[in-house]
């Protein structure tokens, strides 16, 4: 599920485009809530060295009715959702790095 996302992170570092992600483990392997063992075991699965890795075991941050993997993009200026998204296709929306850009100026 997270493939290819470390390198996407490391490429955003190398432009100097100031994304951070959070990834928020809401579930272990077996499908009960997830705890700090469950998101440190998804950090070391998918190699995410450059992302902060956090359990959600109640799913606080993504209320309502929602898939995983969700993708949300915050612009931090104004801590207003840009972007709303579901899955992981190993690439990320475009969204993202134009409001990194732009916020980058």
């Amino acid at each position: 599920m997270a493939g290819g996302l470390e390198e996407t992170i490391q490429a955003w570092r190398r432009r100097r485009l100031g994304i951070y992600v959070l990834s928020l483990v809401v579930d272990d392997a077996d499908g009960e809530r997830a705890t700090i063992e469950a998101a440190r075991a998804w950090r070391d699965t998918h190699g995410l060295r450059s992302a902060y890795v956090a359990a959600d075991p109640t799913s606080k941050l993504a209320e309502g009715r929602y898939m995983t993997p969700m993708l949300t993009v915050v612009d931090p200026r104004t801590m207003r959702i840009q972007w709303q998204g579901h899955g992981w296709s190993g690439s990320h929306p475009d969204a993202l790095v134009k409001l990194a850009e732009k916020n980058h100026r």
